[in-house]
């Protein structure tokens, strides 16, 4: 069964501006919900373009995720790795700059074998996951640091 979502959040900060913030895995604990915000590897050639694989949560809660794409202000991509109990799991995150500033299109999703509680709960707690984290990029765009 597949499991996917969509959530979209706007931001009166520019593209590049989403653009910097959102890529920068080690400075997410400053605005995100997660204590550890690191880089087990960076990517090549952009540090935090593809390969880099990204560890983030709350201790001994920990998840590993891989870079997957990376278009400079427009598309940045991840799968995880491990840290849930969930299978396939891949992030889009598409940038568009609207008249009024930039547009957050945070696309998920994962596989499960069958239909099961513990595939609906992690949908749910995914989505409601990201969509808090939307709103955290796009609050902290809005007065970055």
């Amino acid at each position: 069964m597949v499991h996917s979502w969509q959530v979209q959040q706007h931001t009166s900060a520019s593209i590049e501006t989403v653009w910097s913030i959102l890529v920068d895995a080690p400075r997410w604990n400053e605005w995100g919900r997660f204590k550890v915000a690191k880089y087990e590897r960076e990517g090549s050639p952009d540090i935090h373009g593809v390969g880099a694989i990204r560890v983030f949560g709350q201790p001994p809660m920990l998840s590993r995720e891989e870079v997957v794409a990376f278009e400079p202000q427009t598309h940045f991509a991840y799968k995880m790795l491990s840290g849930m109990p969930i299978d396939g799991y891949r992030a889009d995150v598409h940038l568009t700059t609207t008249p009024t500033g930039t547009e957050i299109t945070w696309k998920s999703s994962f596989v499960t074998a069958r239909p099961n509680f513990t595939g609906k709960f992690f949908a749910w707690f995914l989505r409601k996951f990201i969509e808090d984290t939307a709103k955290r990029l796009a609050k902290r765009a809005e007065s970055p640091k």
